[in-house]
């Protein structure tokens, strides 16, 4: 995840300062707009997922903890 932190700084150093938080909420806008996107495609497959395999949950629950990390970190 470090890395990944790393990266996103390198990256939002090439811009000027003032655009650095538009820059941001831009891309953070159009992640969420994927995510959303993918999740309403394949709403029946995950509530599967979450009915028949238990142990989803788990894995679940660190994929977004991880993404609230990264966005903590990404996010000015």
């Amino acid at each position: 995840m470090q890395q990944i932190v790393t990266l996103w700084t390198q990256f939002i150093e090439l811009f000027p300062i003032g655009i650095r938080g538009l820059l941001a909420l831009g891309i953070f806008v159009g992640a969420v707009v994927l995510i959303l996107d993918l999740v309403k495609r394949n709403f029946i497959w995950i509530i599967l997922l979450v009915i028949f395999v238990p142990a989803s949950m788990p894995i679940f629950k660190s994929i977004i903890d991880g993404i609230f990390y990264f966005l903590r970190n990404v996010l000015p």
